[in-house]
């Protein structure tokens, strides 16, 4: 079952819109998300220039629509509506609607997007929703939820250009020549530790499976997880045992550490 309410997991205005649209556009209507652009860090500014890894959808829609809407959902959400307005009054939805979707047992609405790790054009739409007749604006109810793909897709973007960076270095500095073997070297030269990083445990999941799109190695266990997870058991990422500055400081001296693990560990 979905952890939030998927009735109010968008923004206030958008839940108050049903009686302010248009006749025909609350029969049916359209939504599109397009990345104008995406910023990426100095130094890898040329490479890939235009281009977006659009990631991180997948897991939006699983969230979205695993599980039909549930009568509960609509009560709480009636519930929380009724101490939210300003004035004193419920703050408004469309409770019909809602009921109706309750009543057909999933969400009236067909989503077309490119596939999570394609390589778009900056500008190229890349997910586009529309409601059947008659629900119009389910279509751009889930639009905050849709949008908060930006974040995977911006961190598998940089990383895809860091990878195609480091295949550049191992094309330089070593007599490889073919592209799988540039490739799996270079994969292996960026791990990632984000997970201290990270606000909360969700954004590690999102982030540490976008690093996972072009590198192997990462001690965000929980972004590896949530990958194994979302593949069906296939591994996804991998890492090596190493020190931990706790571990080195509970040695009388560092040497004594890299003893250890090289008794513990082997070579």
């Amino acid at each position: 079952m979905s952890t939030i309410n998927r009735i109010l997991c968008a923004d206030a205005y958008t839940l108050a819109s049903f009686d302010l649209v248009s006749a025909e556009m609350r029969h049916q209507s359209a939504y599109h998300i397009v990345f104008r652009k995406c910023d990426v860090p100095s130094g890898i500014e040329d490479i890939g220039v235009g281009k977006v890894i659009f990631h991180g959808l997948t897991r939006i829609l699983r969230q979205l629509f695993e599980t039909p809407l549930t009568a509960h959902e609509v009560d709480e959400a009636r519930r929380f509506l009724a101490t939210f307005h300003l004035g004193g009054k419920p703050f408004p939805a469309d409770f019909a609607m809602w009921d109706q979707i309750v009543r057909l047992g999933h969400f009236p609405l067909r989503i077309y997007a490119r596939r999570d790790g394609s390589t778009v054009n900056a500008g190229e739409p890349v997910v586009q929703v529309i409601g059947d007749p008659g629900f119009g604006e389910l279509a751009g109810h889930f639009e905050s939820k849709l949008l908060q793909v930006w974040a995977p897709s911006a961190r598998a973007t940089h990383l895809r250009r860091w990878l195609e960076y480091n295949e550049s270095l191992v094309r330089e500095t070593t007599d490889f020549t073919s592209a799988a073997e540039i490739r799996a070297l270079a994969q292996t030269q960026l791990s990632d530790f984000g997970d201290r990083a990270s606000s909360c445990s969700e954004e590690s999941e999102v982030l540490g499976m976008a690093h996972l799109t072009s590198f192997l190695g990462t001690d965000t266990v929980a972004g590896a997880f949530a990958a194994w997870k979302a593949s069906g058991g296939k591994a996804t990422g991998s890492s090596v045992r190493a020190l931990a500055h706790r571990v080195v400081q509970g040695h009388p001296e560092e040497i004594d550490s890299f003893k250890t693990l090289l008794k513990v560990a082997g070579p």
